[in-house]
């Protein structure tokens, strides 16, 4: 586990460099605490995953899931769906773009919808879909939460976690505690109750 350095002026996760590093470094499940989070004694009751239906995220849900059943918490699901295209622009054929956005968003729904579906019948689990920043609607919702889980772009060197774009910002805007899970190496399957991430001193 990675404790930041200090919270910001909004009470937000700071991360120092230290734990940067050691974030990138990783090759199992890290977690970053808020400072003072191991005096708080609470209780992880209420578990978010964020989702959008890469290898990455679905190998999170599989160990947020592993975790919410463990310890009998309930598992939200959130997945954000940012518009890439401007509605007042026309591709060719004539399509307009609101109509590409609202068939990928569609999409994102029913990728959704499966992976929770997908999941052990005694999970508590629940769906979101979020329209717009996926940075700031995950900071947002994990006010909401004890616990968020997200995944890491992909194995660097030597199997290390690499973070992306999204999960580096969480590491310093969730307001929760985060679990980065990296992604699994060729031929490695997603985990099947494993629900212990490293901790770092």
């Amino acid at each position: 586990m990675v404790g930041s350095s200090h919270r910001s002026s909004i009470g937000r996760i700071l991360v120092g460099g230290t734990g940067e590093r050691l974030l990138s470094g990783a090759s199992a499940p890290v977690a970053v605490a808020p400072a003072g989070y191991a005096g708080a004694g609470r209780a992880i009751q209420t578990v978010g995953c964020g989702f959008d239906g890469s290898q990455e995220s679905q190998r999170a849900l599989a160990w947020a899931a592993a975790l919410a059943r463990t310890a009998a918490a309930r598992l939200r699901v959130l997945s954000v769906y940012e518009r890439t295209l401007p509605a007042s622009l026309a591709v060719g054929g004539g399509l307009a773009t609101a109509s590409i956005n609202d068939v990928l968003r569609e999409q994102r729904e029913e990728e959704l919808a499966r992976a929770v579906s997908g999941l052990d019948a005694g999970i508590d689990a629940s769906e979101t879909l979020l329209d717009g920043d996926a940075i700031e609607l995950l900071a947002r919702e994990s006010g909401e939460l004890d616990l968020l889980v997200v995944g890491s772009r992909r194995y660097g060197p030597l199997r290390a976690v690499l973070l992306g774009s999204v999960s580096s910002a969480l590491v310093r805007a969730a307001q929760s505690p985060l679990v980065v899970v990296p992604r699994a190496a060729d031929g490695e399957s997603a985990p099947q109750g494993s629900t212990r991430p490293r901790r770092i001193a």
